[in-house]
């Protein structure tokens, strides 16, 4: 496997954010409760895919071949020593494309002042509603 960095090759990253929230803090309790959706779209996002990701993806793909099935290389079928062999396998880094997620976040904070101590209650969550990782495709930005 042939790994390198991405100078010259690759283009930056780019996103775009979206983000809403609402914290709610009764008078009665001591009491704190936020809600965030957010929505996240990266545009050429560097990554590397890993060689195993790499030839997996080549051959199960709906399409063969595919983008990446130019990521590495075989010996031809008359090679005496080893008939097809996969001889290199580039994972440098490159842009995938694009990554969209999509979700909300819940914060919880309790707090309570007892004769014994405080006692203090935090939770956190997040829905995720939409992941998607779209990997070489030519109709996205």
């Amino acid at each position: 496997i042939v790994s390198g960095g991405g100078a010259g090759v690759l283009e930056p990253e780019t996103s775009d954010a979206r983000t809403v929230g609402l914290v709610y803090t009764p008078e009665f309790a001591a009491l704190s409760i936020a809600v965030d959706y957010f929505e996240i779209e990266v545009y050429d996002q560097i990554a590397q895919l890993g060689g195993a990701s790499i030839l997996f993806s080549c051959y199960a793909g709906d399409t063969f071949p595919n983008q990446f099935c130019n990521l590495f290389d075989r010996a031809s079928g008359s090679s005496a020593v080893s008939p097809f062999a996969i001889q290199e396998v580039r994972d440098s880094y490159l842009n995938i494309n694009s990554q969209i997620t999509d979700g909300i976040d819940l914060t919880v904070r309790y707090e309570h002042e007892f004769d014994f101590g405080d006692v203090s209650f935090d939770g956190q969550a997040t829905w995720t509603n939409t992941d998607i990782v779209n990997l070489f495709d030519p109709s996205l930005p």
